[in-house]
């Protein structure tokens, strides 16, 4: 699902990036990360089967390191993706 949601995503061309995050030690992974450098816009993504498996608590406690030394200056969506959204 996350490579659906990465294509839909490339597709609308308002990112300059799109990929996965993950810290060492594969600590903190990110499913979706997509970064307009023009807008100074991050959609930080998690995806799953069931939404309700998705804590965004959680999501924005793993996504904190990722902020703090890349995303800064930018708006944050953070998104819970999943079959309900396809």
């Amino acid at each position: 699902m996350e490579k659906y949601f990465t294509e839909k995503m490339i597709l609308t061309n308002q990112f300059s990036e799109i990929g996965v995050y993950w810290e060492q030690n594969n600590n903190n992974e990110i499913d979706i990360v997509a970064v307009n450098e023009i807008e100074k816009k991050a959609i930080i993504a998690e995806v799953k089967l069931n939404k309700s498996k998705i804590s965004m608590n959680v999501l924005q406690l793993k996504a904190v390191k990722l902020v703090e030394n890349n995303l800064q200056n930018y708006d944050i969506d953070y998104q819970a993706l999943s079959l309900e959204n396809m």
